[in-house]
């Protein structure tokens, strides 16, 4: 049975190869670009098996420094909310509910309203109907890092 446990040093490089094996969905970034944002993160939490990490999830708060387009978008507008920079799940892990579970752990830790972007352009449907499903609803849309993206929002409450 996996478990959600919050991030330890040991999982920067699991978490890296997934992070890598999941781009243009999630961002590439260099091992030391994700060990950053991971230290900024208000919440990081990793889905592991047997000592295998399956997938993970990292949320910034809106006080911090983060300087990511798509988490000003959120901050300028909004006070409170739980910021998704990324989330990926390992692909022979998908379609196994590690996504929603990760949601479900970061409800449990915040009050506050989840926020994230989805790409548009590429096209990330499947991310798109994942976060429907979940009740995330549009909040807006716009041009990041060469990609368009929908901005979405999920109520504390839901």
């Amino acid at each position: 049975m996996s478990r959600i446990r919050p991030f330890q040093t040991q999982d920067l490089h699991p978490i890296w190869r997934i992070n890598q094996a999941n781009t243009p969905a999630v961002g590439s970034l260099e091992l030391a670009q994700l060990e950053q944002v991971v230290a900024q993160s208000k919440v990081a939490l990793v889905v592991e098996q047997d000592n295998e990490i399956l997938g993970f999830v990292i949320c910034m708060a809106p006080d911090s420094t983060y300087t990511s387009p798509n988490f000003l978008f959120f901050a300028k507008r909004y006070e409170r909310f739980l910021y998704i920079d990324r989330v990926a799940v390992a692909e022979p892990s998908r379609g196994q509910g590690l996504g929603s579970r990760l949601y479900q752990a970061l409800q449990e830790q915040s009050p506050d309203a989840l926020a994230c972007e989805v790409n548009t352009v590429p096209l990330n449907q499947s991310s798109l109907d994942f976060h429907a499903k979940l009740g995330f609803v549009s909040v807006g849309a716009g041009q990041a890092k060469g990609c368009s993206v929908r901005y979405l929002m999920r109520a504390a409450s839901l």
